[in-house]
C-alpha cells in the first residue's frame, strides 16, 4: 500500500512589487521502503497564474525513509 500524500496550507504576505516565495510542505503519512514520486501542478483559484503567482509543475521525489519535502512557488507582488 502506497503512503497517503498531503499538502499543508501555506501563507505569505504579498508585497506591492517584486516576488516572494511561498513554500508548501508535502508529507507522506508513512515512510516508504522505496522512492515515491508525486506529480504536482499549481492551478488558478482566488489567485491567477501570471498575475499573482508563477505557474509551476513538476515531480517531487521522496527517497526511501523520507516523509517530508517542500515545493516553492513564486508569488508576484502587485498593487
Amino acid at each position: 500500500v502506497l503512503p497517503k500524500v498531503t499538502v499543508a496550507d501555506a501563507t505569505v504576505v504579498e508585497s506591492n512589487s517584486g516576488t516572494k516565495n511561498i513554500v508548501f510542505t508535502v508529507t507522506l503519512d508513512k515512510a516508504a521502503t522505496a522512492p515515491v514520486s508525486v506529480a504536482y501542478a499549481t492551478s488558478n483559484g482566488t489567485a491567477t497564474a501570471g498575475s499573482d503567482f508563477t505557474a509551476k509543475s513538476g515531480t517531487v521525489t521522496f527517497a526511501a525513509g523520507v516523509t517530508s519535502q517542500q515545493i516553492s512557488v513564486a508569488v508576484v507582488g502587485d498593487t
